[in-house]
């Protein structure tokens, strides 16, 4: 049977495909299990005390809100799934009126001048097409999966510092994973290795500068995109590029042919 490890190789060799991806999300489907409830420990039952008239505390409930006393839960397999679902629905696409999930429809009055009602201005509302999607793509986007949000849970595992991970890296999902990051370039470094080996990342966005090293990237003049040997298929990018290419011709000046490799020179 196709492991886990087996689906997200072929999404990482094939990343325009949305057909593995959606292999994947059957995949989780069919071996999501139920796992004991982190809040409880299994038991079902987490006792929350509250102090009485006379001042002594008793037990007002004792029934684990989590998972509603039966000490197991979803192990959020199928949820992932569903998100994979979700955006990969969503990147293909609504109807051309539609605007990030909004719609305008008209304001109908009634005049007597006008003998009736007519449309009197346009208001925005929710898309009907995509709208439902979009809340549901959020709800399991934030959903809590043990510890952390489903988001960090997914960028790093249920790990202790995936959190911290998330918010230090900013991802933002497409078709199920993560496709871009804004983050400062040494954290990218850091953890390059390991987004890379579960997300087929398009592009990242670096909050600093790049310093005056140039060595490991490469300017792509046709397509206006810096990308890095380390990292085949990433574009790179930093929010002033026309201030760091400049920065960089003269690091160029500076440096003499070391640097040349960058600008295409």
């Amino acid at each position: 049977m196709p492991t886990d490890a087996d689906f997200l190789a072929r999404i990482l060799d094939r990343p325009a495909d949305d057909t593995p991806r959606l292999m994947l999300a059957d995949h989780l489907d069919e071996t999501a299990v139920a796992v004991a409830c982190g809040a409880c420990v299994g038991v079902g039952k987490v006792p929350e005390y509250e102090p009485g008239t006379d001042g002594v505390w008793r037990v007002v409930r004792n029934i684990c809100q989590r998972c509603g006393g039966t000490g197991s839960v979803p192990d959020g397999r199928a949820a992932r799934a569903a998100f994979i679902r979700v955006q990969c629905e969503l990147a293909r696409g609504c109807d051309p009126w539609c605007r990030n999930g909004v719609v305008q429809e008209p304001v109908m009055e009634y005049r007597e001048n006008a003998g009736g009602v007519v449309a009197v201005g346009q208001r925005n509302v929710p898309c009907p097409k995509c709208w439902p999607l979009r809340r549901r793509e959020q709800e399991l986007l934030n959903g809590n999966a043990g510890r952390v949000l489903s988001g960090a849970a997914w960028l790093a595992g249920d790990r202790q510092e995936s959190y911290p991970l998330y918010a230090s890296l900013r991802p933002v999902y497409r078709r199920g994973f993560v496709a871009d990051l804004h983050c400062p370039l040494a954290d990218w470094q850091e953890h390059a290795g390991t987004i890379l080996a579960a997300h087929p990342v398009e592009r990242v966005e670096f909050t600093d500068t790049p310093g005056d090293d140039f060595t490991d990237y490469r300017y792509d003049a046709g397509t206006d995109t810096i990308r890095s040997d380390r990292w085949p298929g990433v574009v790179l990018d930093w929010p002033l590029a026309g201030a760091y290419l400049a920065g960089a011709k003269a690091a160029m000046r500076r440096n003499g042919a070391a640097v040349a490799r960058l600008l295409g020179a």
